[in-house]
């Protein structure tokens, strides 16, 4: 049966929309095999093609290439152009990206409320990096961002509840400082011991001085001892750890300290049952 002729002047342009679907399907697979492969001048230009088709992950991918510098030299202008489009889309790493040119001014005008708005928006989608970033900037401010204790707190807070142990340790030194919320100290110790659990040298550090300036808690100088040693061994606080641990030792000679340094003592002054959930 001989074919109508305008499906006939139709053909090519089928032929050409077919052929359009199966670069774009496959653009994207194709650009992160290759960008994984380290073969970034091929990657790119793949990666164009599905970003201006509208997939995020390849507008992500592609703007990341920009900030690299990976298959051409650094762009970060055009990086925050894709950034924002697959933020746009619903992305929270590039909401997160996106927010910290505007925090450096890299590739924009530093804008501190629009890198809020963003690492909110990224926080909100459960990055963890924008949740301890958020409660830092809100408690330490910047141009144009006041310090603010409620946000501050409540930023921490949803990290800490996430076992964060970076939002643990910054929730513990609002409660300590009562700079932005009214202090309490065993809220302090209790996000501090949580974080110095987890390895967070500055938690350890700071959880040693605070059992080293009440002498009169559960855990006293036993406390400041164990948790400066542990402070003490990281690279981050080992320098202020020994230094304090010098004075506390020279302070109390009761202490053992000759074994202070040698042998783990991590959950020295836990019970059975909490050190089996270090």
């Amino acid at each position: 049966m001989p074919h109508s002729p305008a499906l006939v002047r139709l053909r090519p342009f089928l032929l050409l929309a077919v052929l359009i679907a199966v670069v774009l399907y496959y653009s994207y697979p194709s650009a992160l095999r290759l960008h994984r492969a380290g073969y970034f001048l091929l990657a790119r230009p793949l990666y164009l093609i599905s970003a201006v088709a509208g997939n995020h992950k390849a507008q992500h991918n592609l703007a990341t290439m920009y900030i690299e510098g990976e298959g051409g030299p650094p762009n970060p202008a055009t990086a925050a152009y894709w950034y924002d489009k697959a933020a746009k889309q619903g992305s929270s790493m590039s909401a997160e990206a996106l927010g910290a040119l505007y925090l450096e001014g890299d590739g924009v005008d530093t804008d501190p409320v629009k890198a809020v708005a963003l690492f909110e928006q990224a926080a909100n989608q459960g990055e963890p990096n924008s949740i301890v970033l958020l409660g830092e900037l809100y408690a330490e401010g910047l141009d144009g961002l006041p310090r603010n204790g409620k946000q501050a707190r409540y930023w921490f807070q949803q990290g800490a509840d996430r076992d964060l142990p970076a939002a643990q340790y910054g929730l513990a030194t609002l409660h300590a400082s009562g700079e932005l919320i009214p202090r309490d100290l065993k809220q302090a110790e209790f996000w501090y011991l949580k974080a110095a659990r987890r390895g967070h040298a500055k938690a350890q550090l700071e959880l040693g001085l605070l059992y080293l300036n009440q002498p009169g808690s559960s855990a006293g100088l036993k406390g400041a001892q164990v948790w400066l040693t542990e402070a003490s061994r990281q690279e981050e606080t080992a320098a202020a750890a020994r230094n304090h641990l010098a004075r506390l030792c020279r302070a109390n000679p009761t202490l053992n300290c000759q074994l202070s340094s040698a042998g783990p003592s991590l959950g020295a002054l836990l019970p059975p049952a909490a050190r089996r959930r270090l």
